[in-house]
């Protein structure tokens, strides 16, 4: 009964967060009774999600849509306009989903992880990366970046990379493959088509070499 609750928890079974079972399991099998704080709290964050879904994505997708379906009449200016646009979109529709859910986990007096944190106020794309679904990056990294890393495979890479290419690209290549590995599924889980894939592996590269070349 208790597995079944926590899988089926309504609320964040759309866009997440995913919460995991140690974090979430006390709040939701603990016995509750009505908090009319944590109630109006929880409404005013259901009503923000619904404001960021309804009236500015919703609202916004209609000129992204416009700018992206007829490229040759609106270019240049228009073009960076609906990058501008695009990226107000996707923020205020998702993180508008996750208000949605905590704000409703709040008002059952059940507590569920944040998942936004100012993305758009990150300093790098690996900031950025920790501060966008936060919840989704914690989940690749302890559940195939961490094991995958040292895994028989990666390790016997790296013994054959040592050997082959020097201690310094060695020890580098399992980490490099298992980041790689983490980035396409990012990609794959956005969507399943070449162009998530590769905008997945995009992000992965260039967070590697900006970590390059931090130490150079």
């Amino acid at each position: 009964g208790k597995f079944a609750l926590y899988v089926s928890f309504f609320p964040q079974l759309v866009q997440g967060p995913i919460s995991r079972f140690d974090n979430i399991s006390q709040s939701l099998f603990e016995l509750h009774t009505y908090n009319h704080k944590g109630f109006i709290r929880g409404s005013y964050r259901l009503l923000w999600g619904y404001l960021k879904k309804m009236v500015v994505a919703d609202r916004i997708s209609t000129a992204v849509l416009t700018i992206i379906s007829d490229a040759d009449t609106y270019n240049g200016a228009f073009a960076l306009l609906g990058i501008v646009f695009y990226a107000i979109q996707i923020y205020a529709d998702f993180s508008g989903g996750i208000d949605i859910t905590i704000g409703i986990s709040e008002m059952l007096g059940i507590k569920v992880e944040e998942n936004f944190v100012r993305p758009y106020f990150s300093k790098s794309i690996k900031e950025y990366w920790r501060r966008w679904h936060i919840t989704m990056g914690l989940w690749f990294k302890d559940y195939v970046f961490y094991p995958l890393s040292v895994s028989t495979p990666m390790l016997k890479l790296s013994k054959f990379s040592r050997k082959h290419f020097g201690k310094k690209i060695g020890k580098r290549i399992p980490v490099y493959a298992s980041a790689l590995t983490v980035w396409f599924l990012t990609g794959l889980w956005h969507g399943a088509g070449w162009n998530f894939i590769v905008w997945g592996l995009l992000n992965g590269v260039a967070i590697l070499i900006s970590d390059e070349l931090k130490n150079v």
